[in-house]
């Protein structure tokens, strides 16, 4: 390329290159008394923005840190998680294979997106093609069965906490004999026993991770 003389500042545009590129670059001024005279190498890299993103959605039960790997990764370029348009986690050198790049804590629904950066001036960055959804599904209300009762008949109406979030489930833990349940998911639902006796009955909601149990004497 050749640029003849001008008063004003000279603009030579860089040439984009996918990949790692090695550029030799020579610089001559020429004048009626000579030439000046100057050579340099850059390296130019515009990082891949179609590589491929592991896992492609995620779902969780509460708030998590999502681990991404981005597959093939290049060599020379940083890697960094966005969560609904915002940076989320640290940036993660490629290095020029599979690596794990973490986010922040997510507490909602959202979809991660990953820039790359490459580490040599002007450090220019893209979004890699591929996005990931993310799902998150809220804990469900920690379930309370009730107090204990005591009935002399063969039927008694459960009294559990209504969850909010979640469904309850009705089961029976221990007890002498079978029991059948009007509706296992309602909370005060009529439980009925085939023989008197002591029966342990649990109610736990849907996903909870744990549960408290109802003693009914019958």
């Amino acid at each position: 390329m050749q640029i003849t003389e001008t008063s004003s500042p000279l603009k030579i545009s860089r040439f984009r290159f996918i990949g790692l590129v090695a550029v030799f670059l020579a610089f001559q001024v020429s004048s009626y008394g000579g030439f000046f005279d100057n050579h340099f190498s850059h390296m130019l890299l515009a990082p891949n923005t179609s590589l491929d993103i592991q896992p492609n959605s995620l779902e969780n039960c509460g708030s998590f840190n999502a681990g991404l790997t981005i597959i093939n990764s290049q060599a020379g370029v940083s890697y960094q998680i966005f969560s609904g348009g915002s940076p989320s986690g640290t940036p993660v050198m490629g290095t020029g294979g599979n690596i794990v790049v973490t986010s922040g804590v997510l507490s909602a629904n959202t979809t991660l997106s990953v820039q790359a950066t490459e580490t040599f001036a002007p450090f220019e960055s893209a979004f890699l093609t591929e996005t990931i959804p993310v799902t998150i599904y809220q804990n469900p209300t920690t379930s309370f069965a009730g107090n204990n009762q005591v009935n002399c008949g063969l039927s008694i109406a459960l009294n559990a906490n209504n969850p909010l979030i979640g469904t309850g489930t009705w089961t029976l833990v221990s007890g002498p004999g079978s029991a059948s349940f009007g509706n296992i998911h309602q909370r005060n639902t009529v439980v009925t026993v085939t023989a008197q006796g002591s029966y342990t009955f649990s109610g736990l909601s849907q996903m909870a991770f744990v549960h408290h149990q109802l003693q009914t004497l019958l």
